[in-house]
């Protein structure tokens, strides 16, 4: 008797995720959608740099595809006219998935997907100018 199994270790990020916003009445976008990620155990000084670049240059994009998971208990400056979309992550849910994330994560949204995730830690100033640019038009 010959039995064959298959299985696929590979993750369904797009799906696990779109779980994971659905504890804070939430679901991946339908339209372009950027979630800006940040965790407790990345750092804390690099995540402030990067999220103050990444506020100045949002604000001229539409604040309404922006999501900002918070899973730390630090207190941001945010613009008092923001309109986007805060998740407060006080148990760290976020860490518990498969999506690599570091001092400063943004996963890219559109159909109900996942289409990329990038991390930015200290030494990424100029990676992070790049994805600004191209990114956040």
């Amino acid at each position: 008797m010959i039995f064959l199994l298959a299985c696929s270790s590979q993750p369904n990020t797009s799906r696990d995720f779109n779980k994971y916003l659905s504890n804070f009445d939430s679901q991946i976008s339908e339209n372009e959608h950027y979630y800006v990620i940040l965790s407790r155990y990345g750092c804390s000084s690099c995540s402030e740099i990067f999220l103050t670049d990444f506020m100045a240059k949002s604000q001229s994009s539409n604040q309404t595809k922006f999501t900002f998971i918070i899973g730390n208990n630090k207190q941001y400056a945010w613009p008092k006219n923001s309109i986007s979309e805060f998740i407060f992550d006080k148990k760290e849910l976020i860490s518990r998935l498969n999506l690599n994330i570091a001092d400063f994560t943004v996963l890219k949204t559109e159909k109900r997907i996942i289409l990329a995730v990038w991390n930015f830690g200290a030494g990424d100033s100029n990676k992070f100018q790049r994805f600004l640019n191209e990114e956040l038009k």
